[in-house]
């Protein structure tokens, strides 16, 4: 591995009519690098947050993927269309006005908390070895199993009447949780159709204050403008701020760091667990920094013992 190229992850404020693969390739192009990896992709109408991870910290992916989003969505009522948003062909409308604020929250309420969706045609989950979109784009509709989502917030924030009315939508959700299937889905229930037709991401995170927010997000521009490599580093954040919300265990000792090193298991020192990280090890892994918050490894717990599986370079 080149230690020399970029390492850290990156906060982009995607544009609306790019795709998230553009994005990958810019990024790949004004860092020079391949290793860039996204933590969930964003459709080309949609806006906001998304997480980049460059150089070493790609392999720590998997954990900001799994990490709840909030969004801001709008929706119109009154219409469906085959892609439940308004980049689809309309396939049918109906008169939305006699609708009200509370007839949309009351419908909402039902769609808060564990609940089943149905993935998209136009989504990238695989079927057969293909992506549903690229069945779509031929013409072509398959059977789906419902997946488990959670909605931990679903607010309307505004609301105006009319034969399409307009509804803005404050969203927080797990990953794997699709926007236009809840429109679609609120649609039918109020027996209206719905579509969604603008999507904002804000946040990433496991909560709103360890995530990555849209205020602190770069624009494609000013990654564009930036020629100077080391400028470009200087928008990097750290591996260890990126995991942050995860349980920390210290590796204090020298002849520890070398076994960790080479991925030996290390007996557990409780007191060597940072304040409140016992309480979190639900999430399933613990990540192993130095005395100096260097991070060294992901790691999980089995016995009394922290067994290191994914090492990064802790020379």
């Amino acid at each position: 591995m080149d230690l020399q190229s970029p390492c850290g992850i990156l906060v982009v404020d995607k544009p609306s009519g790019c795709t998230s693969h553009d994005v990958v390739n810019l990024i790949r192009r004004a860092f020079r690098t391949r290793q860039v990896g996204h933590t969930g992709t964003l459709d080309p109408m949609a806006t906001g947050v998304m997480v980049l991870c460059l150089g070493m910290a790609t392999r720590l992916a998997e954990y900001l993927t799994s990490c709840k989003k909030h969004y801001t969505a709008e929706f119109q009522f009154g219409l469906q269309s085959n892609s439940y948003d308004s980049t689809g062909v309309i396939v049918e409308q109906r008169d939305g006005s006699h609708l009200t604020r509370r007839d949309i929250e009351n419908a909402a309420y039902g769609f808060v908390g564990a609940i089943l969706q149905v993935p998209p045609m136009v989504s990238a989950v695989h079927h057969e070895g293909k992506r549903l979109y690229e069945l779509a784009r031929e013409g072509k509709v398959v059977e789906r199993q419902p997946r488990k989502v959670y909605v931990d917030e679903l607010e309307l924030a505004e609301f105006t009447p009319g034969v399409v009315p307009l509804a803005t939508f404050e969203i927080t959700c797990s990953s794997g949780f699709y926007v236009r299937v809840l429109a679609d889905d609120l649609g039918r229930a109020l027996g209206v159709g719905a579509i969604m037709s603008s999507l904002r991401r804000s946040w990433v995170g496991n909560t709103p204050q360890n995530a990555f927010t849209v205020e602190e997000a770069v624009s494609l521009d000013t990654i564009s403008s930036k020629a100077d490599i080391t400028e470009l580093r200087k928008l990097l954040i750290p591996m260890e701020q990126a995991v942050a919300s995860y349980p920390a265990y210290i590796v204090d000792e020298q002849s520890a760091i070398d076994q960790v090193s080479h991925g030996i298991a290390l007996p557990i020192q409780p007191s060597n667990f940072l304040e409140n990280s016992t309480a979190q090890l639900n999430h399933g892994v613990i990540m192993l920094f130095s005395a100096n918050r260097r991070l060294l490894a992901v790691a999980r717990e089995a016995d009394g013992y922290l067994q290191p599986f994914k090492v990064f370079n802790v020379q």
